[in-house]
């Protein structure tokens, strides 16, 4: 209450005077009941504070509650498709989880460069291990506040009940980057891969039929995942296209080329990179128990396979679109178009072609270059040469170097994932008949 008394300035309130303190409060006038204001106020404002702590109570609750909907609805669909809820792992994130953050690196490390670098930021200084662990797993050098070996740790210790981190402690154990060389054991990664798709992951179906050496159980849960119920064609034609690759390496499942031909052209519809890539081969004539050779198909399915390559940063479709256009194979010769895709998948960092440019700029100079023809044809094909148009599918005669024998395309570990069983021997085209065409 706002009070005055002789001899001060301005009004004040009566809980700021000295002279109002631990006094009592007058008698109410006649016909008036007396009230405590103060005890009347003090039971009001604490039930006001408590039912504003309960609200409060509320709120928080159902965010948690949400949030952990938000991040189990993600995970599941991961688990089942391969594929994480990107919206829900961003409301959840929003709602200031930073597990759903570094879910979302998983989902953008090969998607977006940028967004991925923008939730590293912010995620880099999280006191959460699982935080850490997967930033650790995904950076390319161990930037990470948990070092590689604590995360290495967590991954075991969280290994033996959960499918997520059986999942990615597989990923390590198998893992060809140096910083983990120290733990490799691929038959303890292939291991966690397999707990994983046994307790129903299909990525840890996928990656142990891919990199399991045993032949019965890789067809085993191949056969599983064609059979699964899946949401995402993404996930399936990426299947029908390493089905189709299997085949062409001589792991194929099936016993003819009609299954493995038709996983591929499923793939390819479906614009999966790798199926088309698979496709061109296919129809190349040169495998063993494969198609006829159609010139009008190769071009075509090299032709959409550089267009699909270009958004992945992938350049071997171009390569070989290059070769079509060297060799007139469904299309017309075209030097300047070859020389350009060439230069193209060079500067893409295939080393193929970064091969094949040096060999292209070297033209000028007749002597080493024919030099270089000479000693190529010698080593590696005697006098019989051979070229793209005329077998470069086929096994090299003379220990040549077909991508036929046993295992094929280390050309691309990038497309067709890595594996040191295979060997890395698509310079097929390096030596070829067509040397006569560099060297003059």
């Amino acid at each position: 209450t706002l009070v005055w008394c002789e001899g001060m300035p301005e009004w004040k309130k009566a809980g700021e005077l000295e002279e109002f303190d631990e006094k009592e409060l007058p008698p109410a006038p006649p016909g008036v009941k007396k009230t405590n204001l103060s005890i009347k106020f003090s039971k009001k404002s604490k039930k006001i504070t408590f039912l504003t702590i309960v609200f409060l109570l509320l709120i928080v609750t159902t965010v948690f509650f949400y949030r952990n909907y938000l991040l189990n609805k993600a995970l599941n669909e991961y688990k089942l498709t391969g594929y994480f809820d990107s919206d829900a792992l961003k409301t959840a994130y929003a709602l200031k989880s930073d597990y759903a953050g570094a879910l979302l690196t998983i989902h953008y490390v090969n998607e977006d460069n940028s967004l991925y670098n923008l939730l590293y930021d912010e995620l880099k200084e999280s006191d959460d291990w699982r935080v850490q662990t997967i930033l650790g797993y995904n950076l390319n050098k161990n930037k990470n506040k948990i070092s590689t070996i604590q995360s290495m740790k967590y991954f075991e210790e969280y290994a033996e009940n959960d499918w997520f981190w059986q999942l990615y402690y597989g990923l390590v154990l198998i893992d060809n980057r140096e910083k983990f060389e120290d733990f490799k054991n691929l038959e303890l990664g292939l291991n966690y891969l397999k707990k994983s798709a046994d307790n129903g992951c299909v990525v840890g179906t996928r990656l142990f039929a891919k990199n399991t050496l045993d032949e019965e159980l890789r067809c085993e849960y191949y056969d599983k995942l064609l059979n699964s119920d899946y949401r995402n064609e993404g996930m399936l034609s990426g299947i029908m296209a390493e089905l189709s690759t299997n085949f062409i390496q001589g792991k194929g499942c099936d016993s003819d080329y009609v299954k493995a031909l038709e996983y591929a052209q499923k793939a390819c519809d479906s614009d999966n990179y790798v199926g088309c890539i698979a496709l061109n081969l296919f129809y190349s004539g040169e495998l063993p128990k494969g198609p006829n050779r159609n010139e009008d198909l190769m071009f075509q399915y090299a032709t959409k396979s550089a267009e699909l390559g270009l958004e992945i940063n992938d350049y071997l479709g171009s390569y070989m679109l290059a070769l079509c256009y060297q060799d007139g194979v469904g299309t017309k010769k075209d030097y300047s178009k070859y020389k350009e895709l060439v230069k193209q998948a060079a500067d893409g960092g295939l080393k193929e072609a970064k091969d094949r440019l040096k060999i292209i700029n070297r033209r000028s100079s007749s002597s080493s270059s024919l030099k270089s023809c000479k000693c190529c044809s010698k080593q590696f094909h005697g006098s019989n040469g051979w070229g793209y148009s005329s077998g470069a599918y086929r096994s090299g005669t003379r220990g040549g170097l077909g991508i036929l024998d046993k295992s094929l395309m280390g050309f691309s570990n990038k497309t067709f994932g890595r594996n040191d069983k295979l060997s890395k021997y698509y310079d097929i085209y390096y030596c070829s008949k067509r040397c006569a065409d560099y060297c003059k």
